[in-house]
Protein backbone atom coordinates (compact mmCIF):
# COMPACT_ATOMS: atom_id res chain seq x y z
CA UNK A 1 0.00 0.00 0.00
CA UNK A 2 1.33 3.42 -0.98
CA UNK A 3 2.23 6.06 1.59
CA UNK A 4 1.78 9.81 1.24
CA UNK A 5 3.18 12.81 3.04
CA UNK A 6 0.20 14.85 4.19
CA UNK A 7 0.82 18.40 5.40
CA UNK A 8 -1.57 20.76 7.18
CA UNK A 9 -0.28 24.33 7.13
CA UNK A 10 -1.88 26.62 9.69
CA UNK A 11 -1.25 30.17 10.78
CA UNK A 12 0.63 28.92 13.84
CA UNK A 13 1.96 25.43 13.08
CA UNK A 14 2.64 23.00 10.26
CA UNK A 15 1.40 19.49 11.09
CA UNK A 16 2.42 16.52 8.98
CA UNK A 17 2.08 12.74 8.82
CA UNK A 18 3.01 9.74 6.72
CA UNK A 19 -0.37 8.19 5.90
CA UNK A 20 -1.84 5.50 3.66
CA UNK A 21 -5.36 5.14 2.27
CA UNK A 22 -6.44 3.13 5.32
CA UNK A 23 -5.52 6.28 7.30
CA UNK A 24 -2.76 4.43 9.13
CA UNK A 25 -0.16 6.93 10.32
CA UNK A 26 3.43 5.71 10.38
CA UNK A 27 4.94 8.94 11.65
CA UNK A 28 3.75 12.43 12.46
CA UNK A 29 5.04 15.71 13.83
CA UNK A 30 4.71 19.47 13.79
CA UNK A 31 6.78 22.63 13.56
CA UNK A 32 6.14 26.38 13.80
CA UNK A 33 4.89 28.00 10.60
CA UNK A 34 7.56 30.41 9.28
CA UNK A 35 5.79 33.70 8.58
CA UNK A 36 8.78 35.92 7.83
CA UNK A 37 8.62 35.48 4.05
CA UNK A 38 8.40 33.26 0.99
CA UNK A 39 11.97 31.97 1.08
CA UNK A 40 11.75 30.74 4.67
CA UNK A 41 8.31 29.26 4.09
CA UNK A 42 9.13 27.30 0.93
CA UNK A 43 12.51 26.19 2.27
CA UNK A 44 10.81 24.72 5.35
CA UNK A 45 8.37 22.76 3.21
CA UNK A 46 11.09 21.61 0.81
CA UNK A 47 13.21 20.30 3.68
CA UNK A 48 10.22 18.45 5.11
CA UNK A 49 9.41 16.84 1.76
CA UNK A 50 13.02 15.87 1.09
CA UNK A 51 13.18 14.23 4.51
CA UNK A 52 10.47 11.75 3.51
CA UNK A 53 10.77 11.77 -0.30
CA UNK A 54 12.05 8.20 -0.58
CA UNK A 55 9.20 6.87 1.59
CA UNK A 56 6.18 8.43 -0.13
CA UNK A 57 4.47 8.56 -3.52
CA UNK A 58 3.16 12.10 -3.29
CA UNK A 59 2.52 15.15 -1.16
CA UNK A 60 -0.99 16.18 -0.11
CA UNK A 61 -1.32 19.65 1.40
CA UNK A 62 -3.99 21.55 3.29
CA UNK A 63 -3.60 25.34 3.20
CA UNK A 64 -5.55 28.39 4.40
CA UNK A 65 -6.76 30.88 1.83
CA UNK A 66 -8.37 30.78 -1.60
CA UNK A 67 -6.91 27.85 -3.55
CA UNK A 68 -7.30 26.72 -7.14
CA UNK A 69 -7.31 23.11 -6.08
CA UNK A 70 -7.06 21.78 -9.63
CA UNK A 71 -3.77 23.60 -10.25
CA UNK A 72 -2.45 23.75 -6.65
CA UNK A 73 -2.30 27.51 -7.11
CA UNK A 74 -2.64 29.97 -4.23
CA UNK A 75 -4.87 32.95 -4.98
CA UNK A 76 -4.61 34.04 -1.34
CA UNK A 77 -2.72 32.56 1.60
CA UNK A 78 -4.49 33.38 4.85
CA UNK A 79 -1.90 34.43 7.42
CA UNK A 80 0.74 33.97 4.69
CA UNK A 81 -1.04 36.08 2.07
CA UNK A 82 1.71 38.71 2.08
CA UNK A 83 4.01 36.26 0.27
CA UNK A 84 1.68 33.56 -1.11
CA UNK A 85 -0.72 35.86 -2.95
CA UNK A 86 -1.15 34.55 -6.52
CA UNK A 87 1.65 32.03 -6.14
CA UNK A 88 2.01 28.59 -7.85
CA UNK A 89 3.03 26.82 -4.65
CA UNK A 90 2.20 23.29 -5.77
CA UNK A 91 4.12 23.63 -9.04
CA UNK A 92 7.17 25.13 -7.31
CA UNK A 93 7.32 22.37 -4.68
CA UNK A 94 6.79 19.62 -7.27
CA UNK A 95 9.60 20.94 -9.44
CA UNK A 96 11.96 21.26 -6.48
CA UNK A 97 11.24 17.84 -4.95
CA UNK A 98 10.27 15.65 -7.91
CA UNK A 99 7.04 14.50 -6.25
CA UNK A 100 3.44 15.26 -7.25
CA UNK A 101 2.03 17.95 -4.94
CA UNK A 102 -1.66 18.73 -4.48
CA UNK A 103 -3.18 21.54 -2.42
CA UNK A 104 -6.70 22.14 -1.14
CA UNK A 105 -8.13 24.76 1.21
CA UNK A 106 -8.05 23.67 4.86
CA UNK A 107 -11.78 24.01 5.50
CA UNK A 108 -12.52 21.98 2.40
CA UNK A 109 -10.04 19.34 3.49
CA UNK A 110 -11.92 18.97 6.77
CA UNK A 111 -15.17 18.58 4.86
CA UNK A 112 -13.67 16.02 2.45
CA UNK A 113 -12.46 13.94 5.39
CA UNK A 114 -15.93 13.86 6.90
CA UNK A 115 -17.66 12.96 3.63
CA UNK A 116 -15.09 10.26 2.90
CA UNK A 117 -14.91 8.41 6.21
CA UNK A 118 -16.39 10.67 8.85
CA UNK A 119 -19.62 12.13 10.17
CA UNK A 120 -20.95 13.22 6.78
CA UNK A 121 -20.50 9.83 5.13
CA UNK A 122 -24.29 9.22 5.30
CA UNK A 123 -25.20 12.71 4.03
CA UNK A 124 -25.72 14.25 0.59
CA UNK A 125 -25.42 17.90 1.68
CA UNK A 126 -23.55 19.33 4.63
CA UNK A 127 -21.61 22.23 6.08
CA UNK A 128 -18.35 21.96 8.00
CA UNK A 129 -17.22 24.81 10.26
CA UNK A 130 -13.64 24.67 11.49
CA UNK A 131 -12.58 26.82 14.44
CA UNK A 132 -8.86 27.46 14.23
CA UNK A 133 -6.61 30.50 14.37
CA UNK A 134 -9.44 31.89 12.23
CA UNK A 135 -12.76 30.25 11.45
CA UNK A 136 -13.09 28.48 8.11
CA UNK A 137 -15.26 25.88 6.50
CA UNK A 138 -16.78 24.37 3.41
CA UNK A 139 -20.06 23.40 1.78
CA UNK A 140 -20.79 19.87 0.60
CA UNK A 141 -23.30 19.47 -2.24
CA UNK A 142 -24.18 15.97 -3.51
CA UNK A 143 -21.18 14.60 -1.58
CA UNK A 144 -18.75 16.91 -3.39
CA UNK A 145 -17.09 20.19 -2.43
CA UNK A 146 -19.17 23.06 -3.80
CA UNK A 147 -16.44 25.27 -5.26
CA UNK A 148 -18.28 28.00 -7.15
CA UNK A 149 -17.14 29.77 -10.29
CA UNK A 150 -14.07 31.35 -8.66
CA UNK A 151 -13.21 28.57 -6.15
CA UNK A 152 -14.67 30.80 -3.42
CA UNK A 153 -17.95 29.09 -2.50
CA UNK A 154 -18.15 28.18 1.16
CA UNK A 155 -15.40 30.58 2.23
CA UNK A 156 -17.14 31.21 5.53
CA UNK A 157 -14.27 33.25 6.92
CA UNK A 158 -15.10 36.14 4.57
CA UNK A 159 -18.73 36.54 5.69
CA UNK A 160 -19.13 40.08 7.00
CA UNK A 161 -20.59 40.36 10.51
CA UNK A 162 -19.51 43.78 11.76
CA UNK A 163 -20.16 47.25 10.39
CA UNK A 164 -16.57 48.05 9.39
CA UNK A 165 -16.10 46.44 6.00
CA UNK A 166 -12.53 47.81 5.80
CA UNK A 167 -11.35 45.67 8.72
CA UNK A 168 -10.91 41.89 8.59
CA UNK A 169 -11.82 41.77 12.27
CA UNK A 170 -15.41 42.34 11.16
CA UNK A 171 -15.39 39.08 9.19
CA UNK A 172 -16.62 35.79 10.60
CA UNK A 173 -13.18 34.23 10.32
CA UNK A 174 -11.85 36.66 12.92
CA UNK A 175 -14.96 37.04 15.08
CA UNK A 176 -15.14 33.30 15.80
CA UNK A 177 -11.44 32.52 15.55
CA UNK A 178 -9.40 31.23 18.46
CA UNK A 179 -7.49 34.48 18.88
CA UNK A 180 -10.67 36.49 19.40
CA UNK A 181 -11.83 33.91 21.94
CA UNK A 182 -8.59 34.41 23.85
CA UNK A 183 -9.12 38.17 23.68
CA UNK A 184 -12.65 37.86 25.06
CA UNK A 185 -11.58 35.61 27.92
CA UNK A 186 -8.54 37.77 28.62
CA UNK A 187 -10.72 40.85 28.85
CA UNK A 188 -13.13 39.06 31.17
CA UNK A 189 -10.28 37.94 33.44
CA UNK A 190 -8.20 41.11 33.20
CA UNK A 191 -5.18 39.33 31.70
CA UNK A 192 -3.39 39.37 28.35
CA UNK A 193 -4.73 37.12 25.61
CA UNK A 194 -1.13 35.98 25.06
CA UNK A 195 -1.24 34.28 28.46
CA UNK A 196 -4.13 32.05 27.35
CA UNK A 197 -4.65 29.10 25.05
CA UNK A 198 -7.58 26.79 24.40
CA UNK A 199 -6.48 24.28 27.03
CA UNK A 200 -6.26 26.92 29.76
CA UNK A 201 -9.58 28.51 28.78
CA UNK A 202 -11.48 25.23 28.97
CA UNK A 203 -9.75 24.20 32.18
CA UNK A 204 -11.21 27.35 33.74
CA UNK A 205 -14.59 26.86 32.09
CA UNK A 206 -14.88 23.21 33.16
CA UNK A 207 -13.97 24.26 36.69
CA UNK A 208 -17.01 26.57 36.68
CA UNK A 209 -15.32 29.96 36.23
CA UNK A 210 -18.35 32.20 35.63
CA UNK A 211 -16.41 34.97 33.90
CA UNK A 212 -14.96 32.53 31.39
CA UNK A 213 -18.31 30.80 30.88
CA UNK A 214 -19.95 34.16 30.17
CA UNK A 215 -17.31 34.94 27.53
CA UNK A 216 -17.77 31.51 25.96
CA UNK A 217 -21.53 31.97 26.00
CA UNK A 218 -21.20 35.20 24.03
CA UNK A 219 -18.63 33.71 21.63
CA UNK A 220 -20.79 30.70 20.81
CA UNK A 221 -23.98 32.75 20.53
CA UNK A 222 -22.38 34.55 17.58
CA UNK A 223 -21.45 31.18 16.09
CA UNK A 224 -24.94 29.74 16.64
CA UNK A 225 -26.60 32.69 14.89
CA UNK A 226 -24.52 32.10 11.78
CA UNK A 227 -25.24 28.36 11.86
CA UNK A 228 -28.93 29.27 11.95
CA UNK A 229 -28.45 31.58 8.95
CA UNK A 230 -26.63 28.86 7.01
CA UNK A 231 -29.38 26.39 7.86
CA UNK A 232 -31.95 28.78 6.38
CA UNK A 233 -29.87 29.48 3.27
CA UNK A 234 -28.81 25.94 2.44
CA UNK A 235 -30.92 23.47 4.47
CA UNK A 236 -28.15 20.86 4.78
CA UNK A 237 -28.52 17.36 6.19
CA UNK A 238 -26.00 18.17 8.92
CA UNK A 239 -23.60 20.82 10.22
CA UNK A 240 -20.29 19.73 11.73
CA UNK A 241 -17.97 21.64 14.07
CA UNK A 242 -14.26 20.93 13.77
CA UNK A 243 -10.85 22.23 14.76
CA UNK A 244 -8.82 21.56 17.88
CA UNK A 245 -11.38 23.32 20.06
CA UNK A 246 -14.05 20.78 19.11
CA UNK A 247 -12.43 18.08 21.27
CA UNK A 248 -13.94 19.90 24.26
CA UNK A 249 -17.45 18.47 25.00
CA UNK A 250 -18.46 21.89 26.32
CA UNK A 251 -18.16 23.36 22.82
CA UNK A 252 -21.02 21.38 21.30
CA UNK A 253 -23.04 21.74 24.50
CA UNK A 254 -22.86 25.54 24.43
CA UNK A 255 -23.52 25.84 20.68
CA UNK A 256 -26.46 23.42 20.89
CA UNK A 257 -27.92 25.35 23.82
CA UNK A 258 -27.88 28.57 21.78
CA UNK A 259 -29.25 26.88 18.68
CA UNK A 260 -32.09 25.34 20.69
CA UNK A 261 -32.98 28.78 22.05
CA UNK A 262 -33.04 30.27 18.55
CA UNK A 263 -35.15 27.52 17.00
CA UNK A 264 -37.49 27.32 20.01
CA UNK A 265 -38.23 31.03 20.00
CA UNK A 266 -38.17 32.15 16.38
CA UNK A 267 -41.77 32.56 15.18
CA UNK A 268 -41.28 30.46 12.05
CA UNK A 269 -41.80 26.78 11.30
CA UNK A 270 -38.25 25.87 10.31
CA UNK A 271 -36.25 22.67 10.48
CA UNK A 272 -33.63 22.74 13.27
CA UNK A 273 -29.97 22.04 12.61
CA UNK A 274 -28.54 18.55 13.05
CA UNK A 275 -25.33 19.63 14.80
CA UNK A 276 -22.43 17.25 15.36
CA UNK A 277 -18.67 17.41 15.76
CA UNK A 278 -16.19 16.26 13.15
CA UNK A 279 -15.06 12.67 13.56
CA UNK A 280 -11.46 13.45 12.73
CA UNK A 281 -11.17 16.54 14.97
CA UNK A 282 -7.66 17.99 14.72
CA UNK A 283 -6.59 15.45 12.04
CA UNK A 284 -9.46 16.29 9.65
CA UNK A 285 -7.30 18.53 7.44
CA UNK A 286 -4.68 15.81 7.04
CA UNK A 287 -7.25 13.17 6.10
CA UNK A 288 -9.03 15.50 3.69
CA UNK A 289 -5.79 16.58 2.04
CA UNK A 290 -5.09 12.91 1.32
CA UNK A 291 -8.60 12.42 -0.10
CA UNK A 292 -8.13 15.39 -2.41
CA UNK A 293 -4.74 14.08 -3.55
CA UNK A 294 -6.17 10.67 -4.38
CA UNK A 295 -9.07 12.22 -6.29
CA UNK A 296 -6.91 14.64 -8.29
CA UNK A 297 -4.44 11.88 -9.13
CA UNK A 298 -7.25 9.42 -9.97
CA UNK A 299 -6.00 6.92 -7.42
CA UNK A 300 -8.53 4.36 -6.15
CA UNK A 301 -9.59 5.01 -2.55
Amino acid sequence: MHNYLVIDVGGTAIKYAIMNTNLTIDEKGSMPTPLEGLAAFTETLEQLIFKYRDRVDGVAMSMPGLVNSKEAYMYTGGAMDSFLHEYPLGKVLAEKTGLPVTIENDGRCAALAEVWKGNLCDCQDGIVIVIGTALGGAIIKDRQIHQGKHFAAGDLSCILLGDDYTDLRSCWGSVNGNYHLREMVGQAKGISADMLDGIKIFEMANAGDQEVLKALDQFFFTLAKQIYNLQMIYDPDRVLIGGGISVQPLVKTLIQKKLDAIFDNIPLNVHPTDLQCCKFLSEANLVGALKHHLDIRNIAN
